[in-house]
């Protein structure tokens, strides 16, 4: 895990965005898990928030970005 505190290729970021994007697509297949979603939604962020708009902020996550965030919690954890 250190090591994406120094580097993530554009290749594995991609590969992990797309992981992403199914789990999130496969996660609504039914009514039930559906439904799951929006009031997990709407419990811990008080509104729903659309699978087109979580895979545009996810496309949107940069290889900074996740190392920044790693850097963060694997080499200068506030806690």
């Amino acid at each position: 895990l250190l090591a994406v505190t120094t580097h993530i290729s554009e290749a594995e970021l991609e590969r992990a965005k797309q992981q992403q994007i199914a789990n999130l697509r496969m996660a609504r297949e039914s009514t039930a898990t559906l439904a799951e979603w929006i009031g997990r939604h709407l419990l811990h962020y008080g509104e729903y928030r659309s699978a087109s708009a979580l895979e545009a902020r996810l496309q949107s996550v940069t290889t900074a970005q996740v190392q920044a965030l790693a850097q963060r919690l694997f080499i200068h954890p506030s806690i």
